[in-house]
């Protein structure tokens, strides 16, 4: 009896048991499965719409009284690192805007102080973009159509992320610092795209205002935001085989062109008149002297030159004075000149027996002096005598 009825109990607690737990696990079955929102893509209402919807207050903004929406995706890469980028609309401009929530760290001090950031945007290895982002917050950056040139990359941006396949998002450190690189895959975001345009439109037509740009200046990404020629793309891997066999590296032997000789210049050689005429190595006119290089011109101009040995002299005429080949000789030699006299000493040598008074030692009677023995003594100057050809009386 005792174990009739542990048995009828044991069974009994079990159908129990088992019933509880169908009714439970009933309505969680018949419920939709819950989903994780990460790693695609959302077409949700602004939160600054939601929040206000329905509201009968009359002083609520634009932002909160139309109705636009936003299309983001969250990115976890790991269980602490995660990244949201949404795309969504702007009062001022019918062009989406994007938006690119980080980690605080991510974004570097020096940029957090001038409350903005330049970033790289490229789709697959399409056109690479430059687009500056302003901070809306301490991890919020927004890049919107500032200016005329941004506001065309945003457009040409949102129309290849239609059709590509990833999106690289490279937030710039400087020219020292890594690059950080997000990653967006873009695989369902062409499914939203139609309807988020229509509403930024929609919500462009409740602004009355006139569009302003910023100067293009601001835009532009400045030299020291990225390393020097940092590049996005991805280049293409080239696949090396080690068992290849190496290539033969044979060296090209270059031929080195030999400059044309330019012929040698005429040789004119030198011939009166004032033509022109070749210098050669001696510096002279080619065939002046008759030399070498002058050949049979030149002795021909030489002979031309005449025989004359010493410098021209010009007559008073003007007309070159012509010297004869031989001077004529001189019909008499000339007298030799006297020796100069002796100087005198102090006292007179003592006179000799028989001397006249001036007459000097040895000294013929009627003998000059300075005259040698046997000579004649010159005529004095005046009449010469009868004989003597060729006299002339100065008198």
């Amino acid at each position: 009896m005792l174990n009739r009825f542990s048995k009828l109990s044991s069974t009994s607690l079990a159908l129990l048991v088992s019933g509880f737990l169908g009714f439970v696990a009933a309505p969680v079955h018949a419920a939709d499965p819950q989903v994780s929102d990460a790693n695609r893509w959302q077409f949700t209402e602004d939160p600054e719409y939601s929040y206000n919807k329905g509201s009968a207050s009359k002083l609520i903004s634009i932002k909160e009284a139309v109705l636009h929406h936003t299309l983001g995706i969250k990115i976890n890469r790991s269980m602490i690192d995660s990244f949201t980028f949404k795309v969504g609309c702007m009062l001022q401009n019918p062009t989406p805007l994007m938006e690119l929530r980080v980690n605080s760290l991510d974004i570097r001090l020096f940029d957090s102080v001038n409350d903005f950031v330049f970033a790289r945007f490229v789709v697959d290895k399409g056109q690479e973009y430059s687009l500056r982002g302003d901070l809306a917050g301490r991890n919020r950056i927004l890049f919107a159509p500032l200016t005329e040139n941004q506001e065309r990359s945003l457009s040409d941006l949102f129309l290849q992320m239609r059709e590509g396949g990833t999106l690289k998002i490279a937030l710039l450190q400087g020219a020292t610092a890594k690059v950080r690189v997000y990653e967006v895959p873009l695989a369902g975001f062409m499914e939203h795209s139609d309807a988020l345009v229509q509403s930024c439109q929609n919500y462009n037509r409740a602004w009355r205002g006139e569009r302003t740009y910023l100067p293009d200046y601001m835009g532009r990404e400045p030299e020291g935001y990225a390393p020097k020629d940092y590049n996005l793309k991805e280049d293409e891997e080239e696949v090396i085989d080690p068992n290849a066999p190496k290539p033969v590296v044979v060296e090209e032997t270059v031929k080195e062109e030999k400059p044309e000789k330019a012929p040698p210049p005429e040789v004119m050689p030198f011939a009166p008149g004032g033509g022109p005429a070749s210098i050669g190595p001696d510096g002279r006119p080619v065939g002046a002297s008759g030399g070498v290089n002058t050949g049979t011109a030149g002795a021909a101009v030489d002979k031309s030159l005449g025989n004359a040995t010493g410098p021209m002299q010009i007559g008073p005429d003007g007309r070159p004075v012509q010297q004869p080949a031989q001077q004529p000789a001189q019909q008499g030699a000339a007298p030799a000149p006297a020796p100069a006299p002796a100087p005198a000493p102090e006292q007179a040598p003592a006179q000799q027996p028989g001397q006249q008074p001036g007459q000097q030692p040895g000294q013929q009677p009627g003998q000059q002096p300075g005259q040698q023995p046997g000579q004649q003594s010159p005529q004095p100057a005046g009449n010469n005598a009868a004989g003597d050809p060729g006299a002339m009386d100065i008198f």
